[in-house]
């Protein structure tokens, strides 16, 4: 069983491979059968409906050949019931078995249901295609009920067509499960997938909703366990855990209430190594970040040119413009935590700070540059947190950037186990995976977060979180290692989502974001305050 993640109260996350396994299980030992959960689906995707679009009136459910297609007919005799006009467009011609036989048997008279047969494409103008086609135009809301978690390839032409027509509608769609296309296993898309204003999943959360292309194809999810009791819901090795404000609690886990005779080496030294010439800016917001999340004591180890300017812009900062090594290797064995990186570039300089780094004792963070040089000659960085993109993964693993996107779970525990540190890979719904199996996934975030800068403000944001915790232990603290970067990684996209809230998305940037984390940092501790 892998190691437990930090956030011990959070819900789980389930693959879909898991999911089969627990409606079996659900059945075998609940007494509930799959018509009855598949009734209670539909009602508690009905209820969504219902509360996001309460003016729509005309409904168009696109149903396919198993389960999930069930859920689509319950739903939609559903919302005949209460008066909707409802088209149900299924493919393959048909009759379902089962469940889902039983649902589609169920229909009212008052629903038309267009069947598109077993053809790839439309052949006549006015066929059935043609007619799907004019319900698409005339409705106000599209449910998707095509493939739901089974899907491990890419849909067959039929479904793809049909897909591709709910898309290029522009209507908003419920997604039922998980929206159509979306591997529920590697949270990619193989080929075309339903892109959904929300998503209705049942009896788990998925980790596929949280991550990669998941995260951006399932829209708002709601998660409906259909009355079904915890422990039916079994953790399964693969699972993961959802980070999250609902669950952090610094205040009790992470940092203690500051003692009235607190002083600064207490709170932990952070060394920031980083800022080649014409980069100085990227290793001065880590160091921003460091002190804003808590760091008692900060040093920005940089070019020399970059001096005034660091210190101009914060004078809490220490600063030591050097090329002398000497003076670095001290620094850093007095250090708590090191960021190597940001900035860093790939050149003599960088490249002689990093081994210097590397060879170092204690707590580091590899980002950016680090992480490219880290790359180039692979090596075990036991301890350590590291913080790539997509593109550093690859890298990192020696893989195409496309392979580390089509499993964002395998990439993050592969890259944990080649380097035995923590990491974060870092993207919609970051991963955090450590060394010993834990994986977190994170809840919080918005697009805006897509600027430059915002990796190294989080590489600060770990090293001021992680000195405190514990400074003076064992350097290869891996449950203090995954702690750090899961409440980091909570509070950085947390204090995005709260300056998205008051509209700064597109105008968000990483010098912007600085401002919000004192906020979220006081949501986190009000949260772990038992007086609040």
């Amino acid at each position: 069983m892998p190691a437990q993640p930090f956030f011990r109260n959070s819900p789980r996350l389930y693959l879909g491979s898991e999911c089969a396994a627990i409606d079996a299980r659900v059945q075998r030992d609940f007494g509930a059968s799959s018509d009855t959960l598949m009734q209670q689906a539909a009602a508690a995707a009905f209820a969504v409906l219902l509360e996001r679009w309460p003016k729509a009136r005309r409904l168009v459910v696109c149903a396919g050949v198993g389960n999930n297609a069930g859920d689509g007919y319950r739903l939609a005799a559903l919302a005949a019931r209460a008066q909707l006009e409802v088209t149900v467009i299924q493919l393959e011609g048909r009759r379902l078995v089962g469940a889902a036989g039983l649902a589609q048997q169920a229909l009212p008279a008052t629903v038309a249901c267009l069947d598109l047969g077993t053809e790839d494409l439309p052949e006549a103008p006015d066929g059935p295609w043609a007619a799907a086609a004019a319900a698409l135009v005339a409705a106000d809301l599209v449910v998707d009920a095509l493939l739901g978690i089974g899907l491990g390839s890419a849909p067959r032409p039929l479904f793809a067509a049909l897909m591709d027509a709910v898309n290029a509608s522009g209507l908003p769609v419920l997604a039922l499960d998980v929206p159509s296309g979306l591997d529920a296993d590697r949270a990619c898309a193989p080929g075309v997938a339903i892109r959904a204003a929300a998503t209705a999943t049942f009896l788990v959360d998925k980790l596929a909703l949280r991550t990669g292309a998941g995260a951006a194809l399932a829209g708002a999810v709601s998660v409906h366990t259909l009355g079904i009791p915890a422990r039916a819901r079994q953790a399964a090795d693969e699972s993961a855990e959802a980070a999250g404000f609902p669950a952090l609690r610094l205040a009790d886990l992470c940092w203690p209430p500051l003692p009235v005779d607190v002083y600064k080496h207490r709170l932990g030294r952070v060394i920031v190594v980083g800022g080649d010439l014409g980069m100085g800016g990227a290793a001065l917001l880590t160091a921003d970040a460091a002190l804003a999340s808590g760091a008692g004591m900060v040093t920005l180890v940089t070019r020399p040119e970059n001096v005034s300017a660091a210190l101009a812009r914060n004078p809490a900062l220490m600063v030591l413009g050097t090329d002398r090594w000497p003076q670095v290797e001290q620094l850093i064995a007095q250090a708590g935590v090191v960021v190597c990186g940001p900035g860093l570039g790939q050149g003599a300089w960088g490249r002689m700070l990093f081994e210097r780094v590397l060879q170092a004792p204690g707590r580091r963070v590899f980002d950016a540059d680090a992480l490219n040089l880290l790359a180039a000659a692979p090596q075990a960085v036991p301890g350590a947190i590291l913080t790539p993109h997509g593109g550093e993964a690859a890298r990192l693993l020696g893989d195409d950037a496309a392979l580390v996107q089509a499993d964002r779970r395998a990439a993050a525990r592969a890259l944990a186990t080649r380097y035995q540190g923590t990491v974060v890979l870092k993207g919609p719904g970051s991963l955090i995976a450590g060394p010993g199996g834990a994986l977190a996934v994170s809840l919080e975030g918005q697009p805006g977060m897509a600027t430059a800068g915002m990796g190294d403000v989080l590489a600060g944001l770990i090293a001021g979180v992680w000195g405190p915790l514990g400074v003076g232990s064992d350097s290869a603290d891996l449950n203090s290692a995954q702690r750090a970067a899961e409440v980091a990684v909570t509070l950085h996209g947390g204090a995005a989502g709260m300056a998205g809230a008051a509209g700064h998305v597109r105008s968000l940037t990483a010098t912007g974001l600085l401002g919000w984390l004192p906020a979220a940092i006081e949501l986190a501790e009000a949260q772990g305050d038992p007086r609040a």
